[in-house]
């Protein structure tokens, strides 16, 4: 018989870590968002009485925020004869939905946060079920948001096969995208599968950059470079389009923290590398990545403003000096994290992330349902007019 706990505390969570971190890698689907370090950092700088605590969550391929106050734990843990087999890493928090205020079951998601997870080993559809029957039973919530999930996991076809079958009412939308490249057979055979009019812009940008001075690539990878990495990302931010905009880490030193504490909490186990590119010796573009045993995560880029033009692309001529290093190391390929211009250029196929909506079983719950099923029909009646006319 399985068993369900659940994780209210920080000495709780933290007392989880080893577990956690056993389980997640025994996981075949699982990614870095799904981490113990990617939830705690999360948790500590969003979370946890701060007054940051503001979720943001899909609405169709939009964000939308929700609020955040009183975020609370609520990880969900299922054991089978004492062993770890299942985490649905979820904080509890007093927000909006559809307008309503509502007690807000959700996954840790904001604009700096896209995706989430649930853990799961062994008997992952017992897991789910388990998970399911403990959250129908309880009144503590009134909507759940399960977003940023990954359709190769199989986790929101699970949940709404369980969640149907407690009678629960639920509504998705469609999936989003990211941008994906797999490492299949050589760089030099990616690279012949591109176009022409790709090869040259890529050398383009290089010969313009190298007329600047000589090129050098980075890898801060340990924990006792990683700050001299951060630092030189930062330099770097502090000087792109991102600064002008006021969109600067280097400007914003909550964001900032949030970023660096992320780094040096993940390089600790392997999991993260700053790049940076040098022209003549002053940096020029960084890309912040994580990883796991399978994949490469860019999570922030950047790139000085001096150095972008029409001809050359600081970004574009780093990317190709990280996919040459590591295109035939053990991993099998690199995630955007989002899907722009720029990674749809590079990009060998997109993955869909999913979200699904699910109303407890009580009256107020289903009052929500209602104005949810309202505003379907109205943008249904609004599109099918646009349509006629």
């Amino acid at each position: 018989m399985l068993n369900v706990e659940l994780i209210e505390t920080m000495d709780g969570l933290r007392a989880l870590e080893e577990a956690w971190e056993t389980l997640w890698i025994k996981d075949s689907t699982a990614d870095i968002f799904t981490s113990f370090d990617w939830f705690l950092n999360w948790w500590e700088h969003f979370g946890n009485g701060t007054e940051r605590s503001t979720h943001e969550l899909h609405d169709d391929h939009n964000l939308i925020g929700i609020g955040g106050k009183d975020a609370r734990l609520h990880v969900i843990l299922v054991r089978d004869k004492g062993e770890l087999i299942g985490i649905a890493p979820l904080i509890l928090l007093r927000g909006q939905w559809r307008r309503c205020p509502a007690r807000i079951l959700a996954p840790p998601l904001n604009s700096h946060a896209p995706r989430s997870g649930i853990v799961l080993t062994c008997n992952p559809k017992e897991a789910i079920a388990a998970i399911v029957n403990f959250l129908s039973k309880s009144k503590a919530w009134d909507v759940m948001l399960l977003d940023g999930i990954s359709q190769r996991s199989g986790v929101i076809a699970a949940f709404r096969n369980e969640i149907t079958r407690m009678g629960l009412k639920t509504y998705e939308s469609s999936p989003w995208h990211h941008s994906y490249i797999a490492f299949d057979g050589t760089w030099e055979q990616y690279l012949a599968q591109k176009s022409r009019n790709f090869r040259q812009q890529m050398r383009r940008s290089e010969r313009s950059l190298e007329i600047m001075g000589a090129l050098r690539v980075e890898c801060f990878d340990k924990p006792e470079t990683i700050d001299i990495g951060l630092r030189l990302f930062m330099e770097i931010d502090g000087e792109s389009w991102k600064a002008r905009a006021g969109e600067s880490l280097a400007l914003n030193t909550t964001i900032g923290a949030y970023y660096a504490d992320l780094a040096r909490q993940c390089v600790k186990k392997s999991h993260c590398q700053i790049w940076v590119l040098r022209v003549s010796g002053e940096p020029a573009s960084a890309f912040l990545c994580l990883r796991d045993d399978r994949t490469l995560y860019t999570i922030k880029t950047s790139s000085k403003e001096k150095f972008a033009s029409n001809a050359c692309s600081p970004g574009s001529t780093l990317i190709a000096h990280i996919f040459k290093d590591i295109w035939e190391s053990e991993l099998n390929g690199l995630d955007f994290v989002g899907r722009i211009m720029f990674s749809e250029r590079w990009a060998s196929e997109i993955r869909g992330f999913e979200q699904l909506v699910v109303y407890n079983n009580h009256l107020y719950s289903s009052i929500i349902n209602c104005f949810e099923e309202i505003k379907r029909k109205i943008q249904g009646y609004r599109k099918a007019g646009f349509t006629q006319n």
